[in-house]
């Protein structure tokens, strides 16, 4: 039955039904570990202008911020401003060197990846990190969550699985 639930849930988010969705919500408890899913099939059925969907948002908000997994202030933050109970974050543009990025992507996935400043667009890869904490210039116990974005590394395998079928 559980998964019952679930699979109904997912396909009137992957379809774009709001009403749906809402209906869904509203006949039915939650399923756990779905509150992101959740989350986004609101955000679609709010943009649709369906007008029953206020309410399940604002409880899953306040189950979103009460959770507080990663990503979860964000999508409440997208559902308040959705809402019109809070305002819409600003984006601003940010310079950066795709070239440093793409290095920092395609490196070693064990020790690979990086992080990019979101103040000035810098791109950190982890031994620069490393070298920044120990010579002083970084201190890891201030690190801020807000300044940076972190990048994991991928690999360049992937990049590279095709190469065989081409001919030279």
């Amino acid at each position: 039955m559980h998964n019952e639930v679930r699979t109904q849930l997912r396909g009137a988010v992957a379809r774009g039904d709001g009403n749906a969705l809402v209906q869904f919500l509203i006949s039915k408890p939650w399923p756990e570990h779905s509150l992101q899913l959740i989350g986004d099939g609101l955000l679609v059925a709010l943009g649709q202008g369906v007008q029953a969907a206020s309410g399940p948002a604002g409880e899953c908000v306040a189950a979103l911020r009460e959770r507080d997994w990663e990503g979860d202030d964000e999508l409440a933050d997208s559902l308040e401003a959705r809402l019109g109970t809070a305002a819409i974050r600003a984006l601003r543009p940010l310079a950066v060197d795709l070239e440093e990025l793409a290095t920092v992507l395609e490196g070693d996935p064990v020790y690979g990846g990086g992080r990019i400043d979101l103040g000035n667009g810098e791109v950190w890869p982890n031994t620069a990190i490393e070298y920044a904490e120990e010579s002083g210039e970084l201190n890891p116990e201030e690190d801020d969550p807000h300044r940076w974005l972190w990048v994991d590394s991928t690999g360049s395998r992937w990049g590279y699985r095709d190469m065989g079928a081409i001919h030279l």
